[in-house]
């Protein structure tokens, strides 16, 4: 995951300093909203790998962007709800809810920063025969915090910082 966290930033700041450093103007900006179904998969669960769900959901994303000579400012949000069912028909059945997922870039390229905040917050709440299972229940939590820097002036990073990475999960 942190490979994909720092490719984003590195595209993202790579796609922010095609403009010029100059007053503080607004060349564009816009919003993307995206709603999907998805489902009947198989799939896996976060820390049941191996074992097979039949999956059904739900993702909202939702992406907007301020594209300005000073810099850019990036913001992604995705909500996902769905149910797991297992394939075999033995163990809990997995809820998805309430999951937010955001990620928020911001680019100062007249001072060569470069910001990158990722904050995940989900869980997986197991039911067995109908019934709310706590011991069962999947809990995923990510926060990130990047600080990419432009040494020598060329427009790209050249000194990358996890100045915070934190990554809980609780498996059953």
């Amino acid at each position: 995951m942190n490979r994909l966290l720092l490719g984003t930033c590195v595209l993202a700041a790579t796609f922010a300093t095609s403009a010029a450093p100059a007053a503080a103007t607004v060349n564009d900006q816009g919003t993307i909203t995206e709603f999907f179904t998805s489902g009947p998969n198989v799939d896996d669960m976060p820390c049941l790998e191996g074992e097979q769900f039949l999956s059904t959901g739900t993702k909202e994303t939702r992406f907007h962007f301020v594209d300005a000579e000073e810099g850019l400012h990036v913001f992604f949000s995705e909500h996902n709800e769905g149910t797991a069912v297992p394939v075999d028909g033995t163990g809990p059945t997995y809820v998805e809810r309430g999951n937010a997922d955001h990620l928020v870039f911001n680019a100062n390229l007249v001072h060569g920063v470069y910001v990158f905040n990722h904050v995940n917050n989900d869980s997986f709440v197991a039911y067995q025969d109908g019934k709310l299972d706590a011991s069962l229940t999947i809990r995923i939590q990510n926060h990130e915090h990047f600080v990419l820097i432009d040494t020598d002036g060329d427009g790209v990073p050249d000194v990358v910082r996890a100045e915070f990475s934190r990554d809980r999960d609780s498996c059953p």
